[in-house]
């Protein structure tokens, strides 16, 4: 299965900043101290780990065991998985509206608000997707830059959680923003500081994660 970096979303055979020599140790040397310092965390999810640290703070790419995060790593003994879960509240003639929440186990670390389309039975470009849960990775095209796709939605492909406004910016897809504002005037509320909310979900989730929509 294709791996991707968990900061930027991107393949890590293509991207600039995950080649192994960059990193602390010496790969042999790094995963052998990996299984010494953290017998309980598998060796290859630490490295993805350096990696993502790497492909953040590129200029400190020889400084990761100073940061603390690796003291932190080691000192863990359980993971709290992150999944996000959205609400919808109001399902209208144009859109759908809705409530993000991403949880780190049962705690709330972020919320916010969701716009798709209205629910006509699932169909292609004028419906939204299905309540249920799916699997979501992150993903990075020119048109949308770091965004998230979901995988093995019933009878759609390229369903994504992207940046934008207005419900006619999606054909099934799930924008995000801060609040609710009617920008256009048209009498719709519309999905506000979208970008700004999109780089919060990036920073925040990891590669890969699990979507409930209710």
């Amino acid at each position: 299965m294709k791996k991707y970096c968990k900061e930027c979303g991107m393949p890590l055979g293509i991207h600039p900043y995950l080649n192994l020599e960059n990193l602390p140790l010496e790969p042999a040397k790094l995963r052998e101290k990996i299984r010494t310092d953290l017998p309980n965390i598998p060796v290859n999810e630490v490295i993805d780990i350096i990696i993502w640290f790497n492909c953040r703070f590129p200029y400190r790419q020889k400084d990761f065991a100073s940061t603390g995060m690796y003291h932190y790593l080691s000192n863990s003994k359980e993971k709290e998985i992150i999944r996000l879960k959205i609400e919808r509240l109001d399902y209208e003639k144009k859109q759908t509206r809705g409530i993000g929440t991403i949880l780190k186990g049962d705690k709330i670390i972020f919320t916010f608000k969701t716009l798709e389309l209205p629910d006509l039975n699932n169909v292609r470009n004028i419906s939204c997707i299905p309540i249920g849960k799916n699997t979501v990775r992150k993903r990075y095209s020119e048109k949308h830059g770091n965004h998230f796709e979901l995988l093995d939605v019933d009878n759609r492909s390229y369903i994504l959680i992207h940046s934008g406004n207005f419900y006619t910016d999606i054909r099934g897809c799930i924008l995000v923003g801060s609040s609710f504002v009617d920008i256009n005037v048209d009498g719709y509320l519309d999905v506000f500081e979208s970008r700004k909310t999109m780089l919060t979900l990036n920073d925040i989730l990891p590669v890969e994660f699990e979507l409930e929509i209710v």
